[in-house]
Parts: structure tokens; C-alpha cells; sequence
């Protein structure tokens, strides 16, 4: 399993290192404008609705975190992140993307993510693709770990946001 997770990873970096250099321009694909919408949203249990996620996934979306299934349905994904958003603290997938670019029907992406919660902050580098239908997601296949000072200049960027 570790090994299937650290060879999808390894592909999509190889994948996102021979993305366009446009792939860092200012995007409207889905997954951007679903980034930016959610940065907002987990703030206020009241926004992250199924109908709310449905604007950006499909009825039947699949999450996948380090590839694990972890919610199928907008109805799952949100009361997954109405969770997240009772706990406090703070959280934000940090846009733009270090790369998204958009094949077809596929968005890739590479971003970092920030959060802090209890006096403890953390940075994660997520990477990933999102599956679409009909302009929505559906599947959204995310790896993910965190980012330590033996990362160097990534921490930095991470943290800086939010100084």
C-alpha cells in the first residue's frame, strides 16, 4: 500500500514537472474555483451543504486521501468537513496551486495545505488529480504529507502566508 501510494505520487510529480509552465497562470477549472469556495466555507458549518458541494462534485463523488476511499456522496463530503469545521482552528488549502493544470477531463494539481489548531501550526504538500463528469468532480484522488524544516524553502512558503 505504502509503496502503490509513494509510486502514484512519484508519477504525478513526474507528471506535474513536464506540466506546461502555464499550468501556474490563474485557472477556472473546478478544482481552483472548489479551493477557493472552501477556503471560505469551513468556516461556517452553514455553507458546507450537500447542495453547496454539489456545485463543484458530482452526487456520487469519491474522496481519496493517500489512497484510502474516505467518503463517497456530497452528503458524506460534507458532514466530513462540517467536522473539520466544529473542531476550530484554522485551515486553508493555500491558492494558487504550486501547479494545476487541466487534460481533458482530468485536473491535476500540487498545493500546499496550512493549519493550525491548539497552538500548533503545520504545513502538508498535497498532490493529486481530480476525475471530472459533466465539469464536476468525480473522484478527487489526493496524497498528502507533512512538510518538516528539512523541506526548506516549501515550509517557508507555507508559513509565510500566514505571518
Amino acid at each position: 500500500m505504502i509503496f502503490d501510494i509513494r509510486c502514484a505520487s512519484l508519477a504525478l510529480t513526474f507528471a506535474l514537472a513536464l506540466a506546461p509552465a502555464a499550468g501556474n497562470a490563474a485557472n477556472t477549472d473546478v478544482v481552483t474555483e472548489m479551493y477557493t469556495w472552501w477556503n471560505k466555507a469551513i468556516y461556517s458549518s452553514s455553507e458546507l451543504t450537500p447542495a453547496a458541494f454539489g456545485e463543484y462534485y458530482t452526487q456520487d463523488a469519491v474522496l481519496k486521501l493517500n489512497g484510502v476511499v474516505v467518503d463517497k456522496g456530497v452528503d458524506n463530503i460534507s458532514k466530513r468537513f462540517v467536522a473539520l469545521s466544529s473542531r476550530g482552528g484554522k485551515v486553508e488549502n493555500i491558492m494558487p496551486a504550486l501547479v494545476v493544470f487541466q487534460s481533458g477531463d482530468q485536473v491535476f494539481m500540487q498545493h500546499l495545505i496550512y493549519s493550525a489548531r491548539d497552538g500548533k501550526e503545520v504545513c502538508m504538500i498535497a498532490a493529486g488529480h481530480a476525475d471530472l463528469v459533466g465539469g464536476k468532480i468525480a473522484v478527487m484522488d489526493i496524497v498528502r504529507t507533512e512538510v518538516t524544516a528539512a523541506s526548506g524553502d516549501i515550509l517557508a512558503q507555507c508559513l509565510k502566508t500566514h505571518k
